[in-house]
């Protein structure tokens, strides 16, 4: 390209009011005329050493040679045209790809201006039966391995979908290698985490993991989205997407924003939305790197934000979220109170929303909340180091919040709800609207379990309260309460006691009704089994599993099917175990009859299998052993693929030294046991805490061996001991135990 050429160009740009972080590339793209199929791999070569075309390694001389090329910059050069085109698949194998200054295909980008050094806009597809993807090796696969892209020198994001539409995004894990967080506490000075901004070099981190603007039809699946030092997903203007088995995690300001702008503006969205299988949690805090720990974590009073997941300006569409959960986020775990247009409406189904810092669930327009567990420990973040208590039950921390159009309809079905807020629920008139009487928010088979208040705790939570102060007020209750039980509140301007069909103020019969440890399962007995009704009760329960012909009040049916023949509804582990085994991640002691064996101690060989499946997925299978890496385990061994496998990773050393020994008979014990889950958790680097004063257990004094890891253990909610203040270490891990731990530690649905 000539300098008139490129100075033309730049004068354009800038006429535009562009600012680029980069130097525009020097030659032109051919693209061919029918979808192509390309290949990125880290062994592979330039486009000048490679066609991009075959998923093969770059010989090691040459040009044009049938291999793969070595980046997605390749594809996607920042500031430059695209080498792939719309309808066109580009997959990514297996690897870790620096995004940003000093990578492959980045040449062009400025070292001053290394935040501007962006992927470019993914192509859109011709129409959404032909979309344009990017996807991870093993996408088609169960995606156990997904490559990682992550970003380096500050750039704005990663994943860069600016006015694409029609195209798919697969089997991906979108991250950066710092601790960082932006502008972590700086109206008090900043922090030992806070990210380096000012000046280059910023360091190996990233502001956001995926953009998008303007876009439609869109598949997102199979992603990780996790410790971006700003922001997970910053959308908006977005028109039918589907968000399939995502997970937001850890990220320094929010998760999911969609509030392009900032300031509630220019980021509507239309047609319908569809999540699925969604995590979010844990965004408010920064992550680690390596380990992946949670620290830093901040609320709005200190500067930062902390939502989960929100919608934010004014905005429309058909939201469906279904088999998803929110969880300890430093503000609301899901606020959708900006959906105002006509068009809104939102289904939520078999949902969890627990340990969020403001309220739990959020919402305006048509709203149905179905089978749904809302837990609003929000003090769960009081005294962690950098957290201002003053963000501590933020907005009240009311469990869930609606805001009414005029003439709205809201509905809670099967759902249970328990908070330590000022009230389990919430209804105003929304805002700038008028509210006329007409307004309702049905609950019906809802169980309502009370708290103290967290900011007073001998008073109860308030079971409702609508908003009949403001200007302008609810002129009328909305609520309508029946066939629900409501016990251990007392009661604002909402009296549902009694009414037709309620339970008040009686024991409700749950697993657990305490608010650090709330199991919504019932108990043999409970009031709340056979009381539901069956007009609008789900055919299925929050696990799945078929109501009877008299539905249960709450989120769980009672007595659904048992998985296993010794583990029956009332075992105190059925709905751990039936998770695992939902899950994938076990099948059982046998299979005929089918049996768990709840009881049996947990081995070091049935560690590992439970290890690795918890890390890549049910449908994982370690790769052949050699049976030369432990002398006890030899190639014949029944699991002896999995045990090497957990070596590999670095999850396990063995049991001893010269020789090298396994142990794979040898029961796991409770202190072992927290190590090898926070390895799994965190990864083969992660080292704990230091314990500090106290491990919380009377059992476990701050110079054992495992203190650390067992504190941290507890710490992340994945165990409460073993009962009396104790942690009972030296105990074997039963396999009833290690369905919980499991489930904690992997976050299974």
């Amino acid at each position: 390209m000539s300098t008139e050429r490129r100075l033309l160009i730049l004068f354009i740009a800038t006429a535009a009011g562009l600012t680029l972080g980069i130097n525009l590339p020097l030659s032109g793209i051919t693209h061919a005329a029918s979808p192509t199929v390309w290949y990125v791999r880290p062994d592979g070569g330039s486009p000048e050493q490679c066609t991009g075309r075959v998923n093969a390694p770059y010989p090691g001389s040459g040009t044009i040679q049938p291999c793969a090329w070595d980046h997605p910059f390749r594809a996607l050069p920042p500031g430059g045209t695209p080498r792939i085109t719309g309808g066109d698949t580009l997959i990514i194998a297996s690897g870790s790809y620096m995004m940003g200054y000093g990578a492959s295909g980045a040449e062009n980008c400025d070292y001053e201006g290394s935040y501007g050094c962006l992927m470019s806009p993914l192509p859109s597809g011709p129409d959404a039966s032909h979309p344009t993807r990017i996807l991870g090796a093993g996408w088609d696969s169960g995606c156990t391995n997904p490559p990682e892209l992550w970003g380096t020198g500050r750039p704005r994001f990663i994943v860069n979908l600016t006015d694409s539409s029609n195209v798919e995004v697969a089997c991906l894990e979108i991250t950066d290698h710092s601790s960082c967080i932006e502008d972590h506490l700086f109206p008090t000075g900043g922090s030992q985490y806070t990210c380096q901004r000012d000046n280059p070099p910023y360091g190996d981190w990233a502001a956001t993991g995926l953009y998008a603007e303007d876009s439609a039809n869109v598949l997102l699946k199979d992603l990780n989205i996790h410790g971006l030092a700003n922001t997970g997903v910053l959308v908006g203007r977005l028109t039918d997407w589907t968000v399939d088995n995502v997970r937001i995690a850890g990220n320094g300001l929010a998760g999911w924003n969609g509030d392009l702008v900032g300031d509630g503006t220019n980021s509507e969205n239309h047609g319908t939305l569809i999540f699925r299988h969604w995590v979010v949690e844990w965004n408010g805090c920064g992550e680690t790197y390596p380990d992946k720990q949670y620290v830093g974590c901040w609320g709005q009073e200190a500067g930062g934000y902390g939502d989960g997941a929100g919608f934010g300006g004014t905005t429309g569409g058909h939201y469906i979220i279904e088999d998803s959960a929110f969880l300890h986020n430093t503000s609301d775990g899901l606020d959708m109170l900006y959906t105002r247009l006509p068009d809104a409406v939102i289904e939520i189904r078999r949902t969890i929303a627990e340990g969020n810092d403001g309220n739990q669930i959020k919402t305006t327009g048509a709203v149905t909340i179905e089978n749904s567990i809302i837990v609003s420990n929000c003090g769960f973040f009081h005294d962690m180091p950098y957290w201002n208590n003053d963000d501590d039950c933020r907005a009240g921390g009311d469990a869930l919040v609606f805001a009414l159009n005029p003439g709205g309809q809201a509905k809670v079905i099967n759902s249970t709800v328990t908070g330590e807020g000022g009230c389990l629920a919430i209804a105003e008139c929304a805002l700038n609207q008028t509210c006329n009487g007409s307004e309702k928010v049905l609950m019906r088979n809802v169980l309502f379990q009370g708290q103290k208040i967290f900011f007073n705790p001998e008073e109860d939570t308030c079971f409702a309260w609508y908003d009949d102060e403001s200007s302008p007020p609810n002129p009328a209750n909305p609520f309508v309460v029946d066939y629900s039980l409501i016990t251990g509140v007392r009661f604002g301007n909402v009296t549902p006691c009694p009414g037709p069909h309620n339970l008040c103020d009686v024991l409700s019969g749950l697993m657990n009704m305490g608010i650090d440890a709330f199991d919504a399962h019932l108990l043999p007995g409970s009031p709340a089994i056979n009381a539901g009704t069956t007009s609008g009760a789900p055919l299925n329960d929050f696990d799945g599993q078929l109501r009877d012909s008299q539905p249960d009040i709450g989120a769980y049916e009672y007595g659904s099917t048992s998985t296993f023949g010794d583990v029956p509804a009332t075992h105190w582990a059925w709905s751990w175990i039936n998770r695992l085994y939902a899950s994938g991640i076990t099948t059982g002691c046998s299979t005929n009859p089918l049996m768990y064996c709840p009881e049996n101690s947990v081995t070091r060989a049935q560690m590992a299998i439970f290890l690795e499946r918890g890390m890549n997925g049910p449908a994982y299978a370690p790769p052949p052993g050699t049976g030369t890496v432990f002398t006890d385990v030899p190639l014949s061994y029944w699991a002896v693929n999995w045990i090497e496998k957990l070596f590999a990773d670095g999850i396990t050393t063995g049991c001893g030294t010269s020789p090298l020994v396994y142990c794979p008979e040898q029961s796991i014990t409770r202190a072992q046991m927290a190590i090898f889950l926070l390895r799994a958790r965190h990864g083969a680097t992660y080292t704990p805490p230091a314990v500090g004063g106290s491990t919380g257990f009377n059992d476990v004094s701050t110079g054992y061996w495992a203190a650390a890891w067992i504190k941290q253990l507890a710490v992340e909610g994945i165990t409460t001991g073993c009962g009396s203040g104790n942690y009972c270490p030296e105990d074997s891990v039963t396999r009833a135990q290690m369905a919980v731990f499991l489930v904690r530690t992997f976050n299974l649905p």
